[in-house]
């Protein structure tokens, strides 16, 4: 667990099929002994990404790219395809590599991580917080090498509703 402050910039042209961005975050890593655990235990350091995504004409498909440094100090990138479907599920196949090697699946030590990723909207169900939705991931679990922070507002998801693509695709809701 991590505690720190950072920060992320993105460039989305209107109209273009490439996105670009970086993100930077100086964290301190948390004793867990300590009270609710917010000690900080005095290890720190800084992570952060460059990042560029494309996003395929005509389709719900980005590829996304990020190159940079993750929390176990290691260095290396990450490609990942997302598909966005109309009712929300949005699924997501994604490959790192890294300088650190680490166990993997059948004893022997890897660089490449790998995994898929499903995220379901749980729509307007009763007594549920609008926004609200089940999160699957299925890749390797106990690993150090190729983690990195999980923003839980990420600047491409937010400007998603604003680009191009999104108000082409959707034209014809907003118009009614």
């Amino acid at each position: 667990m991590y505690a720190g402050l950072g920060g992320e910039i993105l460039y989305r042209p209107f109209g273009k099929k490439f996105v670009l961005g970086a993100e930077s975050y100086q964290v301190f890593k948390r004793d867990p002994y300590s009270l609710f655990n917010t000690g900080l235990n005095g290890d720190h350091l800084l992570t952060g990404h460059l990042q560029a995504w494309y996003e395929f004409p005509d389709h719900s498909l980005t590829l996304q790219a990020r190159v940079g440094r993750y929390l176990a100090e290691d260095t290396g990138g990450t490609l990942a395809l997302s598909r966005q479907f109309d009712n929300g599920t949005k699924l997501e196949a994604f490959a790192t590599v890294t300088s650190r090697a680490d166990f993997d699946v059948f004893g022997s030590t890897t660089h490449l991580y790998s995994g898929l990723k499903l995220s379901l909207p749980l729509g307007n169900i009763r007594y549920i917080p609008q926004g609200s939705q089940i999160l699957m991931t299925a890749a390797p679990l106990g690993r150090d090498a190729g983690q990195s922070l999980d923003s839980p507002i990420k600047l491409y998801d937010i400007s998603e509703q604003l680009s191009y693509r999104h108000i082409s695709r959707t034209w014809s809701q907003i118009t009614e």
